[in-house]
């Protein structure tokens, strides 16, 4: 693993458990450790690449992420569906208002 991994902020194993645990309809559901440290890193990854997808299509100053650009970001890499399912940015009109 090269120095910027080992660096790296990750999302906590803890938290990342219980999304899956809550995202699966089964309550039989197990997740090895491996699993889990695989998918926490994937997550924290897809922020990151998020994050940066999302202040390319911000359309406020370029040091803003916001919930604009997120939502465009996701439909731009074809991931519309999840961003359908996500609730309306009426509670993030913060991010839109102009500065």
């Amino acid at each position: 693993m090269d120095d910027k991994k080992e660096d790296e902020i990750l999302l906590t194993s803890a938290r990342v458990k219980r999304i899956i645990k809550d995202s699966i309809d089964s309550p039989n559901t197990r997740i090895s450790g491996s699993g889990l440290k695989f998918m926490t890193e994937v997550a924290t990854e897809f922020i990151e690449f998020m994050a940066l997808a999302a202040l390319d299509e911000s359309e406020r100053p370029k040091q803003y992420v916001d919930s604009t650009g997120v939502m465009k970001a996701l439909v731009k890499m074809g991931l519309g569906e999840i961003a359908d399912e996500i609730p309306s940015l009426d509670g993030f009109s913060e991010d839109m208002l102009e500065e």
